[in-house]
């Protein structure tokens, strides 16, 4: 699993702590955590509205197709839907060549002499193209551009491809030149995705990772107790790591993360029969 940007709240307050300690080498938060935390942090959520319709598509027909220059959607994360958790998989197909058309905009240039056209009269793809700098955003002075990729049926009915009709488009009143800088082959895909449903609800889910990853914390020193303790209380740091700190850590890596990374990474920890969603960062033996 990929590093869940639910995370940003315990990263704002390690920057808060971290006043009194830079740059430290050892770090131990420890969150008390419920069932529908566990869920939101160990999985994600569609992030726009294509995604959305892989995924529902997927999820009510076993399968979703789609094709592009690179993958709509990831398959690193369980993914929450309409209440539920699925695992992803996805295969590609080269399908052929796209068109990479990229467009820019000079709010400081002049084309006095070029075609105009109005923006409600381009085709679809151009005015969906142009429409993303057209007009520049407000207080931009230098150049700006955006680029998509154009399909058979789009370079049949584009106006900037194979060469551009026109180079100035008016909209709401402005009249903005612009250039099409660049129209690059790129290889194309169709990706097709599958769903498997791992848990029906957040309570299933958060099972489901307990019985993965959960582990106790016991039979502690004194020295690791005091660590523990302040990583509930706020969070631990360390500028140097310490042996306690140390061996505190190897408890933690003799388990399973639910998101490991080279320095620690977070873990489903019981202490004290309360469940908290550790994150751990000790410098692997390798490291300067």
């Amino acid at each position: 699993m990929k590093r869940r940007q639910v995370l940003a709240g315990a990263a704002g307050a390690l920057s808060v702590t971290l006043a009194g300690c830079a740059d430290p080498k050892a770090v131990l938060t420890m969150t008390a955590i419920s069932d529908e935390e566990i869920a939101a942090r160990a999985s994600a959520s569609p992030p726009g509205r294509v995604s959305r319709r892989i995924i529902r598509t997927a999820v009510e027909n076993g399968s979703a197709t789609a094709s592009g220059t690179r993958p709509p959607l990831g398959v690193d994360s369980p993914i929450a839907f309409d209440g539920a958790y699925y695992e992803l998989s996805r295969s590609s197909t080269r399908i052929g060549d796209e068109l990479r058309v990229t467009v820019k905009v000079d709010p400081g240039e002049r084309a006095p002499d070029a075609a105009t056209v109005a923006f409600g009269e381009l085709p679809d793809p151009d005015r969906e193209l142009l429409g993303r700098i057209v007009p520049p955003p407000e207080g931009r002075e230098d150049a700006v551009g955006a680029s998509a990729i154009y399909d058979g049926a789009d370079r049949e009915a584009s106006a900037l491809v194979p060469g551009a009709e026109y180079g100035a488009v008016e909209r709401d009143g402005e009249r903005f030149p612009f250039e099409v800088v660049g129209r690059d082959e790129v290889d194309a895909y169709e990706y097709r995705y599958e769903a498997t449903q791992v848990a029906a609800d957040a309570a299933a889910f958060a099972d489901r990772l307990r019985e993965a990853h959960l582990f106790e914390l016991s039979g502690l020193s004194d020295a690791e107790r005091e660590i523990v303790e302040s990583a509930i209380g706020g969070g631990y740091y360390e500028g140097s790591v310490s042996d306690a700190f140390s061996s505190l850590a190897d408890r933690f890596r003799d388990h399973d993360a639910v998101d490991p990374s080279d320095w620690g990474g977070e873990f489903l920890v019981r202490y004290e029969e309360t469940d908290y969603w550790a994150d751990l960062q000790h410098p692997p033996s390798d490291a300067d």
